[in-house]
């Protein structure tokens, strides 16, 4: 059937939610779908900061003022940046008024950013499926973030997905799409999977490396140094180390700055001139504080390649949050790893001092950061920890649980999971021999049921 866009919504995660909702002026649209509702009603930028700075200061000021406890190796994000951010308007671009026709996924060819868009603007067509318009990329095209959102249930748990944030690693944004749009078909003629899409919500940003991604399907020689394909933006600035994160830029007393953090653009591991730089990075971060802080979510998982292995939790955060992110780890390593007696998904053990030594600022680091309690310090540019009067470091105290102050976390039981899909440099790009490789990886390794599997484990 054709979606209806004027139904009343009664979405809303206000009531089971701890976190203290500020109210804005503006009445809701009850033609918009129930995402765009709720966050009409919310003031990002004042919920989201410390409220203690309102200036950024000087960064040979702030090298001085933290001496004492590391050093910082590069500057913040500006105010101003991200009041722009968080204050962002999401844009609608659901299809209410096409009707919905079958998707094919086939891993095994080239989904290029017009296929991408297309695919999803025609999942978009099914009812409880929305679209919207986050951002730019850095070369100007459109960002997507896709939600499953049958029910207007306020108890549905909501998980989170993203991909391809590395522009070589084609799987994640593939698999993901093409798990969404089975998972909603599917619904439509099973009974047992609708209930379920029912009592959940499914949400994710497929692709963020949209530039990336089509550069190396056009010019894959091109793309590529000493050999290795190119995992950075095509500005050469590393998406998953330019988010200001409760670690950003901090190298704690007694640390070296890892030898992997680049000083200037290149195919991986440059986290930019500062802090939250990149167009890619501003959108993505309203998204994971939308969904993280203000709808209570689960948890997100991150797809990565190639290692064949799963991180969970961060070192330096809470004990209790960590703990769960591995439950949900070794939940999803028996769902990945059900029946193989040959290569198997692995373990990987967080470095005691990850994010300490200069090499955090990752996706991941920042929804764990918002979740367990960081907030935005415009005088340091990135994620600090609210103490009173004062904004304290993380390298301040060097694992939250060793604070000697309370900290508010918003989201306690939220867990974060990085999935490393295949294992090997053939697993990466987008060759046909790719291509193959990743679609026997996605059947043989139960990626097509790992949605369906998610509410039964949390």
């Amino acid at each position: 059937m054709i979606k209806n866009n004027t139904k009343p919504h009664s979405h809303s995660t206000l009531e089971q939610s701890s976190v203290i909702i500020p109210l804005t002026t503006s009445e809701p649209d009850p033609i918009l779908p129930p995402t765009l509702q709720l966050m009409k009603k919310y003031d990002y930028v004042a919920e989201s900061t410390t409220g203690l700075s309102d200036i950024q200061l000087p960064f040979e000021e702030l090298q001085e003022g933290v001496a004492k406890y590391g050093m910082l190796h590069t500057p913040g994000m500006p105010f101003e940046e991200y009041k722009e951010a968080m204050n962002r308007e999401w844009i609608d671009v659901t299809d209410y008024d096409e009707e919905p026709e079958e998707i094919t996924v086939d891993i095994t060819e080239t989904m290029n950013y017009d296929i991408y868009v297309e695919t999803l603007k025609k999942l978009s067509r099914y009812d409880g499926v929305y679209l919207y318009q986050i951002g730019e990329s850095t070369e100007g095209r459109d960002l997507y973030a896709i939600e499953i959102d049958m029910d207007e249930d306020r108890n549905n748990m909501v998980f989170m997905f993203t991909g391809q944030i590395h522009a070589r690693e084609f799987a994640g944004g593939t698999f993901l799409v093409k798990m969404f749009a089975d998972l909603v078909q599917k619904a439509q003629t099973d009974k047992d999977t609708m209930n379920m899409l029912y009592r959940n919500k499914f949400v994710a940003v497929p692709i963020i490396n949209v530039d990336g991604r089509e550069a190396l399907i056009k010019e894959p020689e091109k793309w590529k140094s000493s050999g290795q394909l190119w995992k950075a933006y095509t500005n050469g600035i590393d998406g998953n180390r330019n988010f200001p994160t409760l670690s950003w830029g901090q190298v704690s007393k007694g640390n070296k700055l890892n030898y992997s953090v680049a000083s200037k653009p290149g195919f991986s591991n440059y986290g930019g001139r500062y802090a939250g730089s990149n167009k890619e990075t501003k959108a993505m971060m309203k998204w994971l504080y939308h969904y993280t802080v203000v709808e209570q979510a689960e948890c997100l998982i991150d797809m990565h390649q190639q290692g064949a292995e799963i991180y969970a939790g961060k070192g330096w955060g809470p004990k209790r949050q960590s703990h769960l992110s591995v439950e949900l780890r070794d939940e999803i390593l028996s769902i990945l790893n059900a029946g193989k007696t040959e290569r198997k998904y692995k373990v990987v053990k967080d470095e005691p001092k990850y994010g300490l030594t200069g090499r955090g600022a990752s996706i991941t680091d920042y929804a764990f950061s918002i979740s367990a309690g960081g907030k935005f310090s415009p005088a340091m540019g990135f994620c600090v920890l609210p103490n009173g009067k004062k904004e304290v470091l993380l390298m301040q105290i060097n694992d939250m649980d060793h604070a000697k102050f309370k900290i508010k976390a918003p989201n306690k039981t939220f867990k974060t999971i990085t999935i490393e899909i295949g294992k090997g440099a053939k697993y990466l790009g987008n060759s046909e021999e790719t291509r193959q490789l990743l679609a026997e990886e996605y059947w043989k390794y139960n990626f097509g049921v790992l949605m369906e599997c998610l509410p039964l484990i949390n």
